[in-house]
Parts: C-alpha cells; sequence; structure tokens
C-alpha cells in the first residue's frame, strides 16, 4: 500500500487511478451542448450544464450549428483562463 502513496507538502495522500469517460472519438466529435455538459461534468470538478456550453458558444468558443467540438472547446477554455 505504501508504493501507492505520494507525498504532498508534507503529507501523504493515496494516489488514484487515472481513469476518463471521454474516448479519443468524442473529445474529436461535433456533440450537442446537452452531451458536451454531460461529459464535462464526468471529467470535471464542477458541475457544468447545457446553457453553460451554450454561454461560452455565445463568448466566442468555436462551434458548428450549435454543436461544439470537445478538444476545441477546452482548449478554448484554458486560453480564456490563462489570458485571465
Amino acid at each position: 500500500m505504501a508504493e501507492n502513496r505520494q507525498k504532498t507538502a508534507g503529507r501523504t495522500r493515496e494516489k488514484r487511478p487515472v481513469r476518463s469517460a471521454l474516448s479519443l472519438t468524442q473529445l474529436r466529435s461535433y456533440v450537442t451542448p446537452q452531451e458536451a455538459a454531460r461529459l464535462l461534468t464526468c471529467e470535471g470538478q464542477r458541475p457544468v450544464t447545457a446553457d453553460d456550453v451554450r454561454r461560452l458558444i455565445e463568448r466566442g468558443a468555436p462551434g458548428r450549428g450549435g454543436k461544439v467540438r470537445l478538444v476545441d472547446l477546452i482548449a478554448w477554455m484554458a486560453r480564456e483562463t490563462e489570458a485571465r
């Protein structure tokens, strides 16, 4: 069990296995705001709604016909966060 522990800032915590609900196909495919919200909520630290995704598209996130590619959306969100 000790090999599954990590020392961080003087504290020891257990490493969690990294599991992703997203496949490469899902990242590259155009998805609806509802699908994007569901997938981002599964992977993220806070819930994301379809309205959140629509607002991001309105603010300039890349999309086509009301749909987004998650890989493009995530990259856009990272650039926006970095610019702040």
